[in-house]
């Protein structure tokens, strides 16, 4: 049952929505043919609201950022944010000190929180426009009779007990394919689309003839731009780790590697390679990777707990720095590379993550780490897991047994 929905979650399409932004057809949804049980994706708010669904029941609502949402409204109410007025009256490491839904003795600082919430925007910027997006997914959720999130009970135990009586929410993730997880959907191995075309032939060519957790495979997702100096600093820290490499630097993005690091990897291939896309389930499954550097997007985190991968945590914005905290402090499924003043990871400081991931002090702790979450994703997902009773549960509040 877990599997089915799942995948069915995945297959829907989800509508975003800008401000003053209506619905088409929301005038006829007061008809007969209004839809029953509306569910919506974090960016299609406006589906919660009641004057959307006017006589339809809001079956639910599916999140995702999770502690972005949590955490956004509860800051704005304490005075914390670039929408609240007399901020200095409010100063975000008082703020953050007891913020509910966190693990026990987990202390955030102004880093680890998404800059959405803690600096000021010029309101014509795209980053304002994004902040507005987010604060918006909070609307609706005290309305929506039921609310769906992406990860499993286990995994943010804190988290889902502080959501459950508030919002009716009920974790049913992770949302992965069948194929990954319990198995009972051996066909359902994919997301069912792609942003770009995977260069899956090449990868797993090349990856064919590595050994055995040697090869870090890097992903900074399908938005993230770091710049040239980023950039250039990545290519020489992984160059200068020693360990065979798997890059996917996007087509747009590929201008910016130093003409030189090009040159070399031409000359020694088996160091490492570099690809405009790949298909990211299929390569972190492949027993010849044993890291994961990542941007912490939250898909991209989910895949790397559920597929049991150490991983070197470099986030760009947005919930992405929290995930970074959970994964180094938390999950203790890898670590966070630190970045300078400059806001640049240094050459320097990925080799050291990469090592200590790949065969550093706590590289065995982080190795037994990553296996146990995805052997608790794996029940979870399972008949009679945490998520597969939620969904049960669920479907049946409407008759679906």
């Amino acid at each position: 049952m877990a599997a089915t929905l799942a995948a069915t979650t995945r297959s829907a399409t989800c509508m975003s929505t800008w401000r003053g932004w209506s619905p088409p057809g929301r005038a006829r949804w007061t008809s007969s043919s209004a839809p029953s049980r509306p569910v919506a994706g974090p960016c299609a708010w406006w589906c919660m609201t009641r004057s959307c669904c006017v006589g339809a029941p809001r079956g639910a609502a599916a999140r995702r950022v999770v502690r972005g949402l949590l955490h956004a409204g509860l800051l704005g109410e304490r005075g914390v944010g670039p929408r609240v007025e007399r901020q200095a009256e409010a100063p975000v490491d008082k703020v953050l000190a007891d913020l509910p839904g966190l693990p026990k003795g987990l202390q955030l600082e102004p880093p680890d929180c998404s800059s959405f919430l803690t600096q000021q925007h010029d309101d014509s910027s795209s980053t304002s426009t994004y902040l507005d997006l987010l604060l918006q997914q909070c609307q609706g959720l005290e309305v929506a009779d039921h609310v769906l999130i992406n990860f499993f009970y286990e995994l943010q135990t804190e988290e889902a007990e502080y959501m459950a009586p508030r919002w009716a929410a009920r974790t049913v993730g992770p949302t992965l394919p069948s194929a990954y997880l319990d198995n009972r959907m051996p066909d359902d191995s994919s997301y069912s689309f792609s942003l770009h075309a995977p260069m899956a032939t090449e990868c797993k060519a090349w990856l064919a003839n590595r050994s055995a957790r040697s090869v870090v495979y890097v992903s900074f997702g399908s938005i993230a731009a770091p710049g040239p100096d980023q950039l250039a600093e990545m290519a020489q820290g992984l160059y200068n780790s020693g360990k065979a490499f798997l890059w996917v630097v996007r087509g747009s993005e590929t201008s910016k590697l130093p003409e030189s690091f090009i040159s070399k990897m031409k000359e020694s291939e088996e160091r490492g390679l570099i690809v405009a896309w790949s298909s990211q389930l299929e390569v972190l499954a492949h027993p010849a990777v044993g890291c994961f550097v990542t941007h912490c997007g939250w898909n991209s985190t989910m895949e790397g707990l559920g597929i049991g991968v150490p991983m070197v945590a470099m986030p760009q914005w947005s919930d992405q720095l929290i995930n970074a905290k959970y994964i180094e402090d938390v999950w203790r499924v890898g670590v966070r590379a630190r970045p300078d003043v400059e806001g640049v990871v240094s050459k320097d400081e990925v080799e050291r993550c990469v090592r200590q991931v790949m065969d550093g002090e706590n590289s065995k702790e982080y190795m037994e780490n990553a296996i146990n979450w995805k052997e608790k994703t794996k029940r979870a997902m399972s008949e009679g897991g945490s998520s597969d009773r939620n969904i049960i549960e669920f479907l049946g509040k409407f008759g679906w047994n």
